[in-house]
């Protein structure tokens, strides 16, 4: 649905709408399993927002008086969902390797995206890798599916889907440290208020109480239950 959404939306409406996914796992985790959400959590998740939507802006705030909304915005908001679903998940998955759940997931994702890929072939949607995409193409299944999602599921293991959550916002923050690497982009005085605002909340989100790090925020590894 992410993908797809690329295409009907614009970039400051996926970054927006994609630093909503800590807080949907903050929400999710009080009022679907019961944890308790700091005041420094939701802090640190509302002044992360903040940094991502100042990142999207490119430091300019009028730009969001003039976006618009779209079926492309809607699908967004239903993937960061299922993408916090996802995350609070994680955190009573199968005792399996992570190696194997992954293998489990990719497997339900090729089932479940053959169907509309064949109706995007036979749309005539469907467009070949040059050879410029082939390496991009290698390095999204290696690095962010692959790599990526093993990380991501050990730190939720390790830490709890809430502060595991935060780290998303992270996302949009390396994507405009790398345009100005990789890119030459400019730095510009809003990428420091961004970025401090993006760290400083993921910092703030993770000063949870002594307690819950002990408690459910953390588990026994080989079974599964709360320390």
């Amino acid at each position: 649905m992410f993908y797809v959404a690329a295409s009907l939306t614009g970039a400051i409406n996926l970054s927006i709408i994609q630093g909503a996914i800590p807080a949907f796992v903050l929400l999710a985790a009080r009022f679907g399993f019961g944890d308790t959400v700091t005041a420094l959590q939701a802090l640190g998740a509302f002044a992360a927002m903040v940094g991502v939507t100042t990142i999207a802006a490119q430091g300019d705030w009028t730009r969001l008086a003039g976006l618009a909304f779209n079926l492309g915005d809607l699908m967004v908001l239903v993937a960061c969902l299922l993408y916090a679903g996802y995350t609070l998940g994680l955190r009573d998955r199968p005792r399996v390797s992570p190696l194997g759940l992954l293998a489990g997931m990719a497997l339900a994702a090729f089932v479940s995206s053959a169907p509309p890929f064949v109706g995007e072939i036979a749309a005539g949607g469907f467009i070949w890798p040059t050879r410029a995409g082939l390496p991009l193409l290698v390095y999204a299944a290696l690095g962010p599916a692959f790599a990526g999602q093993l990380f991501y599921m050990r730190g939720v293991e390790l830490i709890g889907p809430g502060r595991a959550g935060a780290f998303v916002n992270l996302v949009p923050a390396f994507g405009a440290l790398m345009a100005v690497v990789l890119l030459g982009e400019p730095f510009a005085a809003y990428h420091v208020f961004a970025l401090a605002l993006v760290v400083g909340g993921v910092a703030i989100a993770q000063r949870a109480p002594r307690q819950r790090l002990a408690g459910a925020d953390r588990r026994d590894l080989s079974t599964g239950k709360a320390d």
